[in-house]
């Protein structure tokens, strides 16, 4: 039945103090996408009563607005200390429906709303179709180059690789009409392993359902500011790279294209799943995917972050659940947790490793479209080992350079 304001009051309170008692203890914070709220972990560093004071303030602010629906009216029932329903329990009290990606589940699943802790199952979200007579003016294609690509599919095999699919994609680049953003690239694939960053340890990381895939991250290269401008570090040094800054008149108007955020200097790139014409304007395309878009398919049905509850869109559950995640992940941003940042919507959540990236040089073959899957000899891995050692020197000497000049310039001042 409908409870009784106080016992309402009651229960809200204690449901807040549930879901923030890991801020007490950093070893105690939850982990996983599957919680019923957003994650927080708090930093064991931070002042303990300073904690504790933000923490009431946020306890208190969520209580008010868990009770505030039932001024309204509201009935709200709290089962099992799990979830908070905002209409009647089915047949059998399943509770919420769950939706995922806009599909409805079956009520007799297992996943139950935001509260689906236990929730195995994944819909991927539909891809637009891509007309070809929509397509506008194609590129001319001037090289080639591939990404050997390994995709974990399933963690729960014993041997990870047996839960791998392995292919090789072939990109076409368009150098006459995007030359800039095309060197930007190629810059990914040294002739020398180890001289430089290199997309052969990079990986694809982010998605935007059914319309992109981003990949592009290369292991160890990082985003940092040295006497105040932008660069990068990676081993040890710091890589002087450039946005590509350019415009052409081609268009994000179907499937398979790359494309390259303007005023970006990093290796990150963007291949499309559909027409995304919301991207001409902030992007240029500078390619396309000539093999393997059975790969991309594959990506595209991997699990993610959806930054929404199992909740139906716009039920109060979901809404709650909306105003928990924004709140405390503001309130962990404050606190200075960085690790807030390495969750986000469209995060891919298996594994998707670029293992060997290379120009194509002559025809494509069909022995050509096989990922590499031969190991160095130990010659040849001796020598990359000692080229990265004198590059990594290199790269010291050149940042102490900057350091020292920088002081002597405050000196100076």
């Amino acid at each position: 039945g409908r409870m009784p304001m106080r016992a309402l009051a009651t229960l809200s309170v204690l449901t807040v103090v549930h879901a923030w008692a890991p801020a007490f203890h950093p070893t105690l914070a939850l982990s996983g996408i599957r919680s019923s709220s957003s994650t927080l972990c708090m930093r064991g560093q931070h002042d303990a009563a300073e904690v504790r004071r933000n923490v009431l303030k946020g306890g208190l602010g969520a209580a008010l607005g868990l009770v505030a629906p039932a001024f309204a009216g509201a009935e709200i029932r709290f089962p099992a200390q799990k979830a908070l329903v905002d209409f009647e329990l089915g047949p059998g009290g399943l509770g919420n429906p769950t939706e995922i990606n806009g599909k409805m589940l079956d009520k007799s699943s297992e996943c139950k709303g935001a509260r689906g802790n236990d929730c195995d199952v994944w819909i991927a979200p539909e891809i637009p179709d891509s007309p070809e007579d929509l397509v506008g003016e194609r590129g001319e294609i001037t090289s080639k180059v591939f990404l050997d690509l390994r995709i974990l599919t399933d963690y729960n095999k014993e041997v990870l690789e047996d839960g791998a699919v392995r292919g090789r994609v072939i990109i076409g680049l368009y150098g006459d009409e995007a030359p800039k953003t095309v060197q930007h690239f190629l810059q990914f694939f040294p002739v020398v392993p180890g001289e430089s960053p290199a997309y052969a340890t990079g990986s694809f990381f982010r998605q935007e359902p059914g319309k992109w895939l981003e990949g592009g991250k290369i292991s160890g290269l990082f985003p940092t500011q040295l006497a105040g401008s932008d660069s990068f570090e990676w081993n040890g040094g710091i890589i002087p790279l450039k946005a590509p800054i350019e415009s052409n008149d081609l268009r994000h108007d179907r499937k398979n294209l790359l494309s390259h955020k303007k005023f970006n200097a990093g290796p990150e790139f963007k291949v499309l799943l559909s027409p995304s014409s919301d991207l001409d304007s902030s992007h240029t395309v500078f390619g396309e995917v000539l093999q393997g878009e059975d790969l991309l398919l594959e990506m595209a049905n991997l699990p993610f972050v959806t930054g929404k509850s199992l909740d139906p869109t716009g039920s109060m559950a979901s809404n709650v659940w909306s105003a928990q995640n924004q709140y405390f992940r503001g309130l962990a941003t404050s606190l200075g947790d960085t690790r807030v940042q390495k969750t986000y919507t469209g995060k891919m959540l298996r594994r998707v490793e670029i293992t060997k990236a290379g120009v194509v040089t002559g025809e494509i073959t069909a022995e050509s479209l096989q990922p590499d899957a031969s190991v160095p000899t130990p010659e040849s891995a001796l020598k990359g080992n000692l080229q990265r050692q004198l590059f990594q020197i290199k790269r010291q000497k050149q940042k102490q350079e900057k350091e020292d000049e920088e002081a002597a310039r405050l000196l100076a001042e």
